[in-house]
């Protein structure tokens, strides 16, 4: 990590250590005892994808990342790495939740007290190794080996309801959803802002007009994240891609994605996927054990995906947060690369009260579950639960938020 000055000339392990004491002392809680963390991480910052050397063959910048397409660049590893250092941060050390190094959780051979899951997709399954890496250093390696490797699970792509559902099981409807929008709103959408996109056709030196409408917008997609993707790494802007037309472009292409993918509750429920039921199962598992004064065998559940699941776990669980500087469409603001959403469950300190276990009909009072979003631009964000009255929601507002949803 560089540990020179910023920009602004202010010493950046200052501006790093500032931040963590306001995090410790905003959000550590003082009447309860973390019992079960969940965290849903998008991949770091990638490559483009190859269609961009058709779609925008000006932008020279195409050929400067350092990994292959589509892929994570050492900036999206270092991304991965930073998160992995805040969980550290907070979790390790301030919290005393997890264990200072990997093999600890294996320690009684009962298996891993954490587990970490990834999508299939290769920058998935990267940015989650970099993550272990923030979250478990080398400096804590293993006597026998130079550094204990991270268990990833993951499933492949045609038959993962977990992460990519749109791309499994419900791939006919997401295609079919996906070509009503490209025929009609998205037509709209495109006519309204012609303008813009002649500008990027003429810079880029690609008539993104003259593809077919479906084509369009997917084209339109690409060459809007490879700008993104490209400021992201601190190119030079493309010869005519002013800040303007930069910010305008942004806006629009996620307008698009929002209208694309999350238009309906059953769009937003079927890019959800299995991973609503996934959330709600492992804390219920948690919650069985603790109410008996049992251990909670697993403490740490990490999960990597894309972000459009990140999107509709966002807007079926309702949450606002504010991410200065991002675009903002359909109360939710555009996700930074390796943004992340933590769930914390927490049990009240007096919620035994003397007993040998929590009784049923009192467990949405003994527990509850806090929400945070973190991204590497603006570290860790707040988030209101629209469900929840206040930062600690109940189990019952909780659970609530997402079986509305569904029942919807």
């Amino acid at each position: 990590m560089d540990t020179g000055t910023s920009r602004r000339g202010i010493a950046l392990p200052l501006l790093l250590i500032l931040p963590t004491i306001l995090i410790l002392l905003q959000y550590t809680p003082t009447n309860a005892e973390i019992i079960l963390l969940l965290t849903l991480a998008r991949h770091g910052s990638r490559a483009p994808n190859p269609p961009v050397v058709e779609f925008c063959p000006n932008d020279k910048n195409i050929w400067n990342y350092s990994a292959p397409f589509s892929e994570l660049t050492v900036k999206g590893m270092n991304q991965a790495y930073a998160l992995g250092k805040h969980l550290r941060e907070i979790y390790v050390n301030e919290y005393k939740f997890l264990p200072p190094r990997l093999e600890e959780l294996n320690k009684n051979f009962s298996g891993f007290h954490a587990d970490f899951w990834s999508d299939s997709a290769t920058r998935c399954l990267q940015t989650a190794i970099a993550f272990g890496h923030g979250l478990y250093p080398d400096e804590y390696k293993n006597e026998y080996y130079p550094t204990v490797p991270l268990p990833v699970h993951s499933e492949i792509k045609q038959f993962d309801d977990l992460f990519v559902a749109p791309k499994a099981d419900c791939k006919p409807v997401r295609l079919a959803d996906e070509e009503e929008f490209a025929n009609n709103v998205g037509q709209q959408i495109i006519q309204n802002n012609l303008a813009i996109l002649k500008k990027v056709s003429q810079i880029c030196g690609f008539d993104i007009m003259s593809l077919e409408p479906m084509e369009r917008v997917l084209a339109w997609k690409e060459v809007a994240d490879l700008f993104d993707f490209d400021a992201e790494q601190e190119f030079e802007p493309m010869p005519g891609l002013t800040p303007q037309l930069f910010r305008m472009t942004s806006h629009l292409s996620f307008e698009i994605l929002m209208r694309r993918f999350y238009a309906s509750d059953r769009q937003i429920t079927y890019w959800a996927g299995q991973f609503p039921d996934r959330l709600m199962t492992e804390i219920r598992r948690a919650i069985k054990k603790d109410r008996m004064k049992l251990p909670v065998k697993t403490k740490y559940i990490s999960f990597t995906s894309h972000r459009e699941l990140i999107y509709a776990m966002i807007l079926m669980m309702q949450w606002r947060f504010k991410l200065d500087g991002q675009p903002m469409y359909l109360n939710s603001y555009q996700l930074p690369p390796q943004t992340t959403l933590f769930w914390e469950l927490h049990r009240q300190h007096d919620a035994y009260k003397g007993l040998d276990e929590i009784p049923k009909d009192k467990l949405s009072e003994s527990y509850f579950v806090r929400v945070f979003i973190w991204t590497p631009n603006h570290g860790r964000v707040s988030v209101k639960t629209h469900f929840c009255k206040t930062e600690n929601c109940t189990l019952d507002e909780f659970f609530g938020s997402i079986q509305t949803h569904i029942q919807r």
